[in-house]
């Protein structure tokens, strides 16, 4: 019977930790997909259901760059497997499968307590590679290190089928060929006819199929990303990514964060890898003089801890080499530096080596019993650690800018699908997690999957958006606020119909919008226009340093407590810290979850110096209500914003400050808060026109020509948030001075608010006058459009005032309206 000693317990342990490491990945990561991988779902979906290899039925455009993935997904599609859950256990079990794959080719080499540590490194999701979750990276890094595990044994037939898988997960493969095939020549003197033909045979046979169905064999992705950065950038950019990324999981533990705040741990860490890898080439280098002047006899032989045969020395060369050339032809390509996910397999491939020196370097002062005992405790340490691992890796994944895009995703499927939009064409730059849900025909604007469309690359090759709109016409857009904003993007033709957090707004052409108007009208004052599960109550928050607070989310980064000179309120200092964000080249969003409006008043302080760039916002059930921007100066005062709600009440509603100015814009605000009043009386609302008298009521002395105007004309022109119910007062339309004036009433209340519809000019504004000497004013043509008004009422308490809205612009164009007029107290009396 064979004794069951170290190197077996060894082996045992490592089989464990992988597949508890697998579960435990898949398990923190499941609700996170990195978007990018739905193009590929969305191919294998419609391979699977008969659709052909296509994005969308009828259009044959190759827009997915992983041929074998999708055949793959497509498989286990038709065997009733959900593709995206399958995309999810294919890229745990393909990083786990590299990690020990690499561990069995680091024992081959002699190293094998350093195959461990790679498996661990590996499994545990170092270089960054969990946030690429659902794609190819990890099935493409596993066939890698499978093909060169096969080539050191000497199978040349099996060894050209992973070539061939390799070359068809990603096209650049072919430098993992060239590699490989180099390599074999030089260590067995014989040329690799074998894995180059079998190899070459799958890939061609594939680029065959893809010029014949496709009309090119090139995916469409290659040309859209081409020469975004420049040679020597994308060399320096990819380092200083794969720098930060590289030992992330170890910084999250908690005692490593200790050490971290006093020695650079993360530096250290790449020196030594650095170091062992760089001692790892020189060996490499200096092996191919002996092995071109030997011969390939003995070639093939296994390594081992004392003294390596010539050929056994190229044992982990095509990874190195393979990684350097994948660097440099990515430089030469030019893709951006973000999409860092390239980078992945060449990672692991150079941590593989430079563990190889490492282990050879140890196993010459450690004794090999230790060496393996201590192997053993770290994978049984790892197999304790790894579930807190993924997921403190996956929190900021999940709460984070991917997770929080894929929320707004679904906020847009579900309103497209509950309100039938299915058979629209989407314009989106993300055409991934969207469109596999609602599976609409859709104009990518990253020009991945749409030929003829250019985002990234030279600023003269860039498609202009406008342009684009105006010949493709989609019935929908989705475009981040920040590019909306920008004069030109989106043309007279559309208006907002959804806003999702944190940057993304659903834009429709007007004339789909007033086809669908009926429909989508009597849904927002029905209030079910856009469905949000994820409720919960708005607490008060005095924002202070340190994380956000519970209820917030953010995009950009955090600032709490950064001393501005002479920041006051109501003329004292402001004490204390307060949210601040200020530009540096970044965009900064933080945002309320969204919150059942069941109180009176929102308020909040609030300051910035950029009237559109840096703005505080109120949502609506998806639409934008409010907006107040900065006063352009320096910024020295906090103002008190108090927002009435009654308008508002039984509906969901999203808080959200942003400073969108990349320059100098700063933003700070502070002591959000909600009240309940104890007193309040609707003054007038104009819905008993909606009742079938079409009268003013008793209310009004003076009104305006006809009756309370509809709502729906103002909500088909300017976007459904202008209904607050089916009618209001309003002079638009009507030709000469229009006068609407109350009866005279008792103020008996604290406050007056209502809501304003401002498109007027100077000779429109609304009054409270009190014994015809005008008390409050607010004067028409500031706003352009809906705004929220208070007037403090308590110093009039006991006399009798009017209400007057008044137009003497006789332009039938120019006008200003009113409704949700509302009297209430601040405290109980």
């Amino acid at each position: 019977m064979q004794r069951f000693g170290v190197s077996e317990v060894r082996a045992v342990a490592l089989v464990v930790f992988l597949a508890v490491a697998a579960v435990a990945g898949f398990r923190a990561l499941a609700d996170y997909h990195f978007e990018d991988s739905y193009i590929t779902y969305r191919y294998a979906a419609n391979l699977a259901e008969g659709h052909g290899f296509v994005f969308q039925p009828g259009e044959r455009v190759l827009g997915t760059s992983t041929p074998f993935y999708t055949l793959l997904l497509a498989f286990l599609g038709l065997l009733g497997l959900d593709v995206a859950v399958a995309g999810g256990w294919i890229y745990m079990l393909a990083l786990v499968t590299t990690g020990g794959l690499g561990a069995r080719l680091l024992s081959r080499r002699g190293v094998p307590n350093a195959g461990v540590w790679f498996a661990i490194c590996a499994a545990l999701g170092f270089g960054g590679s969990v946030r690429f979750f659902g794609m190819e990276t990890t099935l493409y890094a596993a066939l890698i290190f499978a093909t060169v595990a096969l080539a050191a044994q000497g199978r040349p037939w099996a060894t050209g089928v992973a070539l061939g898988l390799v070359c068809t997960t990603r096209y650049d493969g072919v430098v993992v060929a060239a590699a490989v095939l180099l390599c074999r020549l030089l260590a067995t003197r014989r040329l690799p006819w074998r894995e180059a033909a079998v190899s070459g045979t799958m890939l061609g046979s594939w680029l065959l199929f893809a010029q014949l169905y496709f009309g090119s064999p090139l995916p469409n992705t290659l040309g859209a990303k081409s020469a975004d950065i420049g040679f020597v950038d994308y060399l320096a950019g990819s380092l200083e990514r794969q720098y930060l990324l590289l030992f992330d999981p170890l910084m999250r533990l908690g005692p490593w964060r200790w050490v971290s705040a006093h020695v650079d741990l993360h530096g250290v860490l790449v020196f030594l890898l650095v170091l062992g890898l760089l001692a790892a080439l020189v060996r490499g280098a200096m092996a191919v003089p002996r092995i071109l002047r030997g011969s390939a006899d003995g070639a093939e032989g296994d390594a081992s801890a004392d003294g390596v045969s010539p050929g056994g020395e190229l044992t982990l060369a095509p990874l190195g080499l393979f990684a350097v050339l994948l660097w440099l032809g990515y430089a030469v390509i030019g893709p951006p530096v973000v999409h860092t996910w390239y980078q992945v397999p060449p990672v692991l491939a150079l941590l593989a080596l430079s563990l190889a020196t490492w282990g050879r370097w140890l196993g010459r002062v450690v004794p090999g019993t230790v060496a393996a005992v201590a192997a053993i405790a770290g994978l049984g340490l790892a197999a304790v650690l790894v579930p807190t691992t993924m997921a403190r890796q996956a929190e900021p994944l999940v709460t984070g800018a991917g997770y929080w895009r894929i929320h707004a995703y679904d906020q847009f499927a579900d309103w497209i699908e509950d309100h039938g939009m299915e058979d629209t064409t989407l314009f989106t730059r993300e055409p991934g997690y969207l469109t596999y849900r609602t599976r609409q025909s859709v104009i990518d604007g990253a020009g991945l999957v749409t030929p003829g469309i250019f985002f990234h690359g030279p600023e003269d090759r860039r498609t202009d958006l406008p342009e684009l709109f105006d010949e493709r016409r989609p019935e929908l857009a989705i475009l981040s606020s920040r590019v909306a904003r920008q004069p030109g993007y989106i043309t007279s033709d559309h208006l907002p119909v959804v806003h999702a957090q944190p940057i993304r707004t659903l834009w429709m052409r007007r004339d789909a919008f007033s086809e669908r108007f009926d429909g989508l009208y009597e849904s927002w004052l029905g209030r079910t226009y856009l469905a949000d599960d994820d409720v919960s109550p708005l607490a008060d928050v005095d924002f202070e340093p340190g994380p956000p607070p519970p209820g917030w989310a953010w995009l950009g980064g955090w600032r709490g407590g950064r001393p501005l000179e002479n920041l006051v309120f109501e003329g004292r200092p402001v004490e204390g810290g307060y949210l601040q964000t200020y530009g540096e080249d970044t965009t900064e969003t933080i945002w309320s979850h969204p919150f059942p409006i069941d109180f009176d008043q929102l308020h909040f302080r609030f300051a910035a110096n950029h009237p559109t760039l840096t703005v505080a916002q109120l949502f609506v059930d998806g639409q934008l209500v409010f907006e107040i921007g900065g006063r352009p100066g320096e910024l020295t005062t906090l103002y008190r914003i108090e927002l009435p709600m009654f308008a508002w009440r039984g509906r969901t509603g999203v808080l959200r400050f942003v400073d969108e100015d990349r320059g100098d814009g700063f933003l700070v605000a502070d002591r959000v808060g909600t009240r309940r009043f104890p007193r309040s009386t609707p003054f007038e609302d104009f819905e008993s026109a909606a009742d079938g008298d079409g009268g003013w009521g008793s209310t009004w002395r003076k009104t305006f020509d006809g009756g309370p105007a509809p709502s729906a004309p103002l909500a088909m022109e300017h976007g459904l948030h202008m209904a607050q119910g089916r009618f209001l007062a309003s002079s638009l339309g009507q030709p000469g001075p229009q006068l609407l004036e109350s009866e005279p009433f008792v103020v008996d209340h604290d406050r007056l608010s209502f809501t304003v519809y401002d498109f007027g000019s100077s000779d429109t504004r609304v009054e409270l006058r009190v014994a015809g000497h005008r008390k409050h004013l607010f004067q028409g043509g500031t706003r352009r459009g809906l705004g929220l008004v208070t007037w403090d009422l308590s110093p009039l308490r006991g006399r009798q005032a009017v209400l007057i809205v008044r137009d003497d612009d006789a332009d039938p164009k120019v006008g200003i309206g009113v409704d949700s007029i509302q009297l209430y107290d601040l405290a109980p009396r």
